[in-house]
């Protein structure tokens, strides 16, 4: 198989979800490249929310 294989078939939805979004269908992409935000990042920034020291958003990016 081929980069170009393996990178479109990420691309492609499930076979069993034909009607995601296209941003769900991404975000799924992403997950099984091994990107994404760690809870506990989440939980902070969420908590932040309506304080004087409001986290910014957190950003994706490659887990170990």
């Amino acid at each position: 198989m081929s980069v170009h294989d393996a990178a479109s078939r990420q691309e492609q939805p499930p076979p069993e979800a034909p009607n995601l979004a296209p941003e769900t269908i991404e975000a799924q992409a992403q997950t099984r490249a091994g990107y994404g935000v760690p809870i506990e990042e989440v939980v902070a920034w969420v908590d932040s929310w309506d304080t004087d020291n409001e986290l910014p958003k957190p950003r994706a990016r490659k887990l170990d």
